[in-house]
């Protein structure tokens, strides 16, 4: 889709960050509580949750947060 920057935290705790390219995906695992996102262009992500594609996080260039909470 864009260009994204992301930081991500895995049940509280950080996990990584990094610079993903159109087209490039990475999975979030061992997760047992929440995952939270800080993306600067929201509207570059596509967020797929256990195999459902999730709402849209925001627009273009925009900086947001979420947190998904897990069952």
């Amino acid at each position: 889709v864009e260009r994204v920057e992301f930081s991500v935290s895995v049940d509280g705790r950080p996990s990584w960050s990094a610079v993903l390219q159109p087209g490039r995906r990475r999975m979030i695992q061992n997760a047992a509580q929440s995952v939270d996102l800080e993306v600067d262009n929201a509207g570059g992500v596509v967020v797929t949750l256990n195999g459902e594609t999730m709402p849209p996080l925001g627009g273009k260039n925009e900086r947001k947060r979420t947190r998904y909470t897990l069952a």
